[in-house]
């Protein structure tokens, strides 16, 4: 079958969502429930060594960096991952196909920032943060209702597809994060990468 490609929008979310795994899985090297280890800028260099054996979700995280080419695996049962390139230099070619890239990643992708924070409450850099709720809107996964701001079916599915590694969750069972919220997550995001506010 012919893989679902992403579009221009959701090729740049799927950007950011890496940028964002790369900053948790860096900044949770000690583990999900050590204290962090909060680098200088937003921006992981290349060559960092990512651990993702903690959990089932850092796992994902750091399977979505590997299958968008932007980082390679140690090796089977190493429980690593090796940036390629530093976290600000991920691209995607300039086309209409990405490589190895369909909509399922995206979902995958999408799924594990909020399966993270449910596990560590671990958020990636406020910035970045910032950059993902603003892709929200342009790629279909929010949409106006009655003049209030919900996700939408959309982002429902995308959050329900890697089933294998959360049968016992049901996005529609306040799993994604409420809307009004999203400030909120900010705010704490900012505290913990320990910017003045």
């Amino acid at each position: 079958m012919e893989p679902e490609r992403l579009t221009p929008s959701e090729a740049a979310l799927m950007v950011e969502l890496c940028r964002y795994h790369a900053q948790i899985l860096y900044i949770s090297q000690d583990g999900l429930y050590g204290p962090p280890h909060i680098p200088e800028s937003e921006v992981v260099p290349a060559g960092t060594v990512l651990f993702d054996h903690f959990v089932s979700s850092a796992e994902l995280l750091a399977s979505v960096l590997i299958e968008s080419g932007f980082a390679q695996s140690g090796g089977m049962g190493s429980g690593t991952c090796k940036l390629l390139m530093s976290s600000d230099q991920f691209r995607f070619p300039e086309s209409d196909v990405f490589p190895r890239q369909n909509v399922s990643h995206l979902g995958s992708a999408f799924y594990g920032v909020f399966n993270m924070y449910k596990d560590s409450e671990r958020l990636g850099h406020p910035t970045t943060l910032k950059r993902i709720f603003d892709l929200l809107s342009a790629t279909g996964l929010t949409e106006e209702r009655y003049g209030c701001v919900e996700w939408c079916e959309k982002a429902l599915d995308w959050a329900s597809r890697p089933r294998h590694l959360a049968k016992w969750l049901r996005p529609d069972d306040e799993y994604l994060w409420n809307i009004d919220t999203l400030d909120c997550y900010l705010e704490e995001a900012k505290l913990l990468w320990q910017i003045d506010t």
